[in-house]
């Protein structure tokens, strides 16, 4: 099945075999396919329950709402067999990043549940997504961001809108980002 947008360009080197094709995608939330939705929910759930023994329901009925639009980074090949990406199934493609952008009319759009592979991490592949994600609204955007990355998401206009809070027993601030104009 082909998804309804177009891959960007490649952020790594392409044809060397140490370094696959990094390839950007995003669908809306009624248009994601079963495979590469349980994909990026398998790499959901080993970064954010397992790694991170956060419990907190992964599953939150979101995810095919029409205001929702996944972007996500997969690789082909190797990566996948190696197990630095969670496999699409019937594919040789993996995801190894992902955020969801909610969007409801009269609200600031949401980027939420960003995360990435912990074998791709520092690699640029989580400002890729996030970048993606941002291109996607003119408006202000907020974000539950863990604590500890709040620097990070600077990096993209974010700036703390709130005291921090616990969720799923992680510290985490709310950030909020003015729209373009």
């Amino acid at each position: 099945m082909t998804h309804p947008t177009t891959p960007t360009a490649a952020h790594d080197a392409p044809g060397e075999p140490d370094r696959p094709t990094l390839i950007s995608r995003s669908a809306a939330g009624p248009a994601l396919d079963a495979a590469t939705l349980y994909a990026l929910l398998a790499l959901r759930v080993d970064v954010f329950i397992v790694e991170q023994q956060a419990i907190d329901p992964e599953l939150d009925h979101r995810d095919l709402d029409s205001p929702v639009t996944h972007v996500w980074a997969e690789v082909a090949g190797r990566a996948v067999a190696e197990g630095a990406a969670s496999p699409i199934a019937g594919t040789d493609r993996g995801v190894v990043a992902g955020a969801r952008l909610r969007v409801e009319p009269g609200s600031p759009a949401s980027l939420e549940r960003v995360v990435v592979h912990p074998a791709w991490r520092g690699r640029g592949v989580g400002s890729q997504v996030v970048e993606r994600a941002l291109a996607l609204t003119d408006g202000p955007v907020v974000c539950k961001a863990q604590e500890h990355l709040v620097d990070w998401y600077a990096r993209f206009g974010f700036a703390a809108d709130g005291a921090t809070f616990l969720w799923a027993q992680i510290p985490h601030v709310p950030l909020r980002r003015a729209g373009r104009r």
